[in-house]
């Protein structure tokens, strides 16, 4: 997969995570010149019209979320028969990683990244929109300001 480019536009450089529905990409976008991150529908899924519009409808709804704390939904789209979304790449580790590396965190370290995550869901649930995937691999933590 890596080096494959999609729509004539996303090349994807390297896969940084796996679950039961997307495999994850860091991508290069080729028309904005920045790195964003690709999430593959898994092929299974790939045909499966209700999930398609359904998490269609997900993206076109959180595109309207514009918070720092937030990875920006860029598009979704299809590419010879298989879907992924495009979202705002951001910079730093995920905070699995993070707690992997250094198991103990200072309380002000804790409750900083514990604040963050915290007023993106309050962002996302004045929405009345429901986040779904809340878990240390999806929090992005970087030394500036912790999480986004």
């Amino acid at each position: 997969m890596i080096g494959r480019i999609l729509r004539i536009r996303y090349e994807l450089l390297q896969e940084i995570g796996d679950n039961p529905i997307f495999m994850t990409f860091i991508a290069h976008d080729r028309v904005s010149e920045r790195n964003v991150v690709v999430r593959m529908l898994k092929p299974k899924l790939n045909t499966e019209k209700p999930f398609i519009d359904a998490l269609r409808k997900c993206i076109e709804d959180s595109k309207k979320l514009k918070h720092p704390k937030i990875a920006e939904a860029l598009d979704m789209d299809e590419d010879s028969g298989e879907w992924f979304l495009v979202f705002r790449h951001c910079p730093g580790n995920s905070l699995s990683e993070r707690m992997r590396k250094m198991s103990v965190f200072a309380l002000p370290s804790a409750l900083n990244t514990a604040e963050g995550v915290l007023d993106a869901l309050t962002e996302v649930h004045k929405r009345g929109l429901v986040h779904g995937e809340i878990s240390a691999r999806n929090v992005v933590t970087n030394p500036k300001d912790e999480t986004f």
